[in-house]
């Protein structure tokens, strides 16, 4: 789910952490090995003094006894900032997750966003009930006219605030995003069909308040509901379908197309 820069920097630091904890263990290991051998050796050293020579054995050991120490407690410290370069990562994990997930303009959703939570709402309990999944597309009208007469950055605005009217409509457990230029989408995972209308004509006329250097921009919108045992693909169709219908009766306006009314065509 990440993007490629993403993936190879936490690649990378998940390699450097890797090497840099085989590089203590290994040290460590060592270290380990010679303080046995050294126990083996000043053992045997005891066993063999003579009366008086044990003092100095023994300081021996005390002296090799703190430089174990000292070493087992630089290895406790580099696994300290081991555990917090992971979790350092984890983060870095989650929140390049998060934003290969975004519309890196508007913040929404972006369409593999919209895809994850579609699959979900498709395995709720509501799903194809008539309180089940509703889903709003709305596209800007005549977008290409808006394109060539508008500056990019003020075409940037221009969907940076209708980003910012849609997400005034959605509530918290709503999923807003950006499928295309001047494509946008609301799935409501649990609203009924009126409940949604009312939202999807707020939208509309919401924008139909914006100005470009142009004029009004009005939004053409297409609304549907998901049926029983229905595919997320026909879902999606369907409120396509809609939105066409709204772009074909003279735009700025919201079309439902429910499945009676596409099985009954």
């Amino acid at each position: 789910e990440l993007d490629e820069d993403s993936a190879s920097r936490l690649e990378q630091g998940f390699k450097d952490l890797l090497q840099g904890m085989a590089q203590s263990a290994e040290q460590a290991g060592l270290r380990t090995q010679a303080y046995g051998r050294a126990l083996q050796d000043w053992q045997e050293a005891l066993r063999r003094a003579a009366p008086g020579q044990h003092m100095h054995v023994l300081a021996e050991v005390m002296q090799g006894t703190s430089g174990m120490h000292t070493a087992m407690h630089a290895l406790a410290a580099r696994l300290a900032s081991t555990q917090e370069e992971i979790e350092r990562l984890h983060r870095e994990v989650q929140r390049a997750r998060s934003e290969a997930l975004l519309d890196t303009l508007t913040g929404l959703s972006n369409r593999r966003g919209f895809e994850q939570a579609l699959q979900r709402c498709l395995g709720s309990p509501d799903a194809g009930t008539p309180v089940g999944p509703c889903l709003i597309l709305g596209d800007i009208d005549e977008f290409q006219r808006l394109r060539q007469q508008l500056a990019a950055p003020a075409l940037d605005e221009l969907l940076l605030q209708l980003a910012g009217i849609l997400r005034g409509v959605t509530q918290a457990h709503h999923v807003a995003a950006r499928l295309g230029d001047d494509e946008f989408a609301l799935l409501m995972p649990s609203a009924g069909l009126h409940e949604a209308v009312a939202v999807a004509e707020q939208f509309r006329q919401r924008v139909n308040h914006l100005q470009s250097a142009n004029g009004r921009v009005s939004l053409s919108v297409g609304l549907t509901q998901l049926g029983r045992d229905e595919s997320a693909a026909a879902f999606v169709t369907r409120a396509d379908q809609a939105l066409k219908l709204s772009r074909a009766q003279g735009r700025n306006r919201v079309t439902v197309v429910t499945r009676e009314d596409a099985l009954a065509a």
